[in-house]
């Protein structure tokens, strides 16, 4: 069976683990966005050394088609009013997409 966003939302529902945040793109209007956030993600930094440095940071998952321009610095603000600027977009390939972010304060 190939998956489509309505099979992948099942993972982001907020009745069983998602969250709805906002998010802000860049210079356009905010937005609720269903995803997972992930306080301690671990990222695999390349290039800084031959073997690679992990990093624990914050990030957010969500269906790769509700946010199909997203950019460095949009902005997510989860329910607990916490802001986030995302650092790195990255497509997984699979029709999610992370949100690499860097926490901004609050709102």
């Amino acid at each position: 069976m190939i998956e489509d966003d309505q099979d992948r939302a099942t993972f982001l529902d907020t009745a069983e683990f998602g969250e709805e945040v906002t998010y802000t793109p860049r210079g356009a209007t905010a937005f609720a966005l269903q995803g997972q956030f992930f306080q301690n993600a671990e990222r695999t930094l390349d290039g800084v050394t031959d073997a690679g440095v992990v990093s624990n940071v914050p990030m957010f998952e969500a269906l790769e088609s509700a946010v199909p321009g997203a950019a460095k610095g949009d902005q997510l603000i989860r329910p607990n009013g916490v802001r986030y600027t995302v650092q790195t977009p990255d497509k997984t390939g699979n029709g999610f997409i992370r949100l690499w972010l860097a926490k901004a304060g609050r709102s």
